[in-house]
């Protein structure tokens, strides 16, 4: 399980979607900065707009699984747990041609048959070393961050009360590079 790389570098992740309105404007910012990011999907939500992981994967942006419901993961049995993995993995082939190769769990939630299920499917769990607002992760994150944020809400089509994140990205961008950092995705960081 990985929650942190090394290096003066910070990945960008973000769960949840894809979302319209709040996905599309988040991807012009980061196309605008020159950032490539990486994105934890919904399945359900990836379904509905390949379009969008379509353009992800075109502007450089690296695309994980999320689930397929966003459920927690940890409460289900092992079939329900393979069924989530593999339903938003195929969701994601279907959209971009390729297969996912991480999966953050929904709310982090893990325990031996989620951390199984992954292995099974070749696909390492990521989580996150900082997230919140745009001040808290400029003063948190440090070398090889890897911060949360969101740009959507489980999934559902809509941004939810996290809806800030993806507003508060030009800042986190700015503050973080006036600290030096450099962007990478999680591919970039794990293997730096």
């Amino acid at each position: 399980m990985i929650t942190q790389g090394v290096g003066h570098v910070v990945a960008l992740t973000f769960d949840d979607g894809p979302t319209p309105g709040v996905t599309d404007r988040l991807l012009d910012v980061l196309e605008h900065e020159h950032v490539h990011a990486t994105f934890f999907v919904v399945g359900r939500a990836a379904r509905s707009d390949p379009g969008m992981l379509r353009r992800m994967a075109a502007d450089g942006d690296e695309i994980e699984d999320h689930s397929e419901t966003h459920a927690h993961l940890n409460a289900l049995l092992p079939a329900a747990i393979d069924h989530e993995i593999a339903a938003a993995d195929a969701a994601i082939a279907a959209a971009t041609g390729r297969h996912a190769h991480l999966l953050r769990p929904p709310f982090g939630a893990r325990n031996a048959a989620v951390l199984d299920a992954a292995q099974r499917r070749g696909m390492r769990v990521v989580l996150w070393s900082v997230t919140g607002r745009a001040g808290e992760i400029s003063s948190h994150a440090g070398e090889g961050a890897i911060v949360l944020l969101h740009d959507g809400d489980r999934g559902r089509g809509d941004a939810g009360e996290l809806a800030y994140q993806a507003a508060d990205v030009p800042q986190v961008i700015a503050m973080l590079r006036a600290r030096g950092f450099r962007f990478v995705t999680l591919a970039e960081l794990l293997h730096s």
